[in-house]
């Protein structure tokens, strides 16, 4: 049964211990130890520069990780949360998956873009995660206070939101080649940039605070991955701020921590799938 309010299906299955606290799986636990270690990392190779001076660049590499993790994994959250808001009408669900959907394009242009002019790459990575960072905080605060529903034509918004969302990657992907608009968020520790990551990382946080919350209340093990890879994301871009030059190893911890967060969507989702009459699978319920 879905809840009401927040959209997503409430679990009975998460296991109480006999003191009457709920427990936490193994893989819950891991997953929540792998943000502050993100953090960490941040601190000793881009704050306390303690790498060593070691950089490594790899335009196939980045490559790789941007189609074959994060742009592969946000096609899957966006299919889903559409199956998921045809099924149930919750604007929340729908606001998800273009959020996902928006930085994992955003994020696989600006890192192909980066080989041929790394300013304009950096502008599409960096303000495409800004626009997914506002749709997340709008779709956590749906979640947490309680999400309209579409009742009728559900079809047409999906179909609007995907290709508008793609229209507005493309068309910002454009403006970042031809135009020197955005030229200060693509210079590495400019103002602009480093106001814009801590945006990101703030939004970031707050949509995560907003999913936790509700998972508090409906114990849901579909919010806490989703409020996990958003906090992941968060550090990833921690680490990105703290990055000093192209290639050093800041940058290859925020790329670690998008990998790791794009595993957490996707466990959320997939214990979310819904069935063909709409509820949620039962062996996305015992997925915990």
């Amino acid at each position: 049964m879905v809840d009401r309010e927040s959209g997503f299906t409430p679990q009975n299955t998460v296991g109480r211990a006999s003191s009457g606290v709920f427990s936490i799986s193994v893989s819950q636990k891991l997953g929540f130890v792998s943000v502050p270690v993100i953090g960490v990392l941040a601190i000793v190779f881009g704050v306390l520069d303690l790498d060593g001076g070691v950089t490594f660049q790899s335009s196939v590499t980045e490559a790789a990780i941007g189609v074959g993790a994060i742009l592969s994994s946000a096609v899957i959250v966006a299919r889903i949360s559409a199956k998921s808001f045809l099924a149930t009408g919750s604007s929340n669900l729908l606001l998800l998956g273009i959020a996902v959907f928006e930085f994992g394009l955003s994020s696989t242009i600006g890192g192909f873009i980066r080989n041929y002019s790394l300013g304009a790459g950096l502008q599409i990575y960096v303000l495409g995660a800004f626009v997914s960072a506002c749709l997340h905080v709008a779709s956590g605060i749906l979640t947490f206070k309680g999400s309209p529903r579409v009742m009728t034509r559900r079809t047409f918004p999906v179909w609007f939101s995907y290709i508008g969302t793609v229209c507005f990657v493309l068309l910002l992907s454009i403006l970042a080649l031809d135009s020197t608009l955005f030229s200060d968020v693509g210079q590495i520790g400019a103002l602009t940039q480093r106001m814009l990551i801590g945006s990101v990382v703030a939004m970031l946080l707050l949509s995560g605070f907003f999913f936790f919350r509700v998972y508090l209340r409906s114990r849901s093990p579909i919010l806490y991955w989703y409020s996990l890879a958003l906090v992941t994301v968060a550090f990833a871009f921690v680490a990105f701020f703290t990055t000093q030059v192209e290639g050093d190893l800041a940058l290859w911890t925020g790329l670690g921590g998008l990998c790791l967060a794009s595993l957490y969507f996707l466990k959320s989702v997939f214990v979310s799938s819904p069935r063909k009459d709409g509820a949620s699978s039962q062996a996305g319920r015992r997925l915990n």
